[in-house]
């Protein structure tokens, strides 16, 4: 099982990650490693934390609320 020592690191694990936009559509990507921070770069520091913490449990998860 990956850890979370892989995420930021470009380990090889592949993880799904399921993101609510902000449009309230689902958008689904595949992340390797470093491919989390990248992603959660665009999305402030708050946001980042929430990406690593659902791509470790590989669960969907709202990123904003409304």
């Amino acid at each position: 099982e990956a850890s979370p020592e892989w995420l930021g690191r470009g380990g090889p694990r592949a993880m799904q990650i399921g993101l609510v936009n902000w449009t309230g559509g689902y958008l689904t990507g595949e992340c390797y490693g470093d491919g989390v921070s990248v992603l959660g770069n665009s999305l402030g520091k708050k946001q980042v934390r929430e990406v690593e913490a659902a791509a470790w449990a590989g669960s969907p998860f709202p990123l904003w609320d409304a």
